[in-house]
């Protein structure tokens, strides 16, 4: 039984005056990932956000 791979996703929210809020996800090496791709796990530490890797698409 494979395993999936998750990703540690990273998300930059940006606002400007009186508009709202936008919110785009990265992966640590920059990459931009989709918000539907994003899952919201919650732990002890606080919530940590993840995506599947591309190889973990493949399987």
């Amino acid at each position: 039984m494979a395993t999936k791979a998750k990703t540690p996703v990273f998300f930059i929210a940006t606002q400007t005056k009186k508009e709202p809020i936008v919110v785009n996800f990265y992966t640590k090496k920059g990459e931009p990932v989709s918000f539907g791709a994003v899952k919201k796990v919650k732990t002890k530490e606080g919530v940590h956000f993840y995506a599947d890797t591309p190889k973990s698409k493949k399987r």
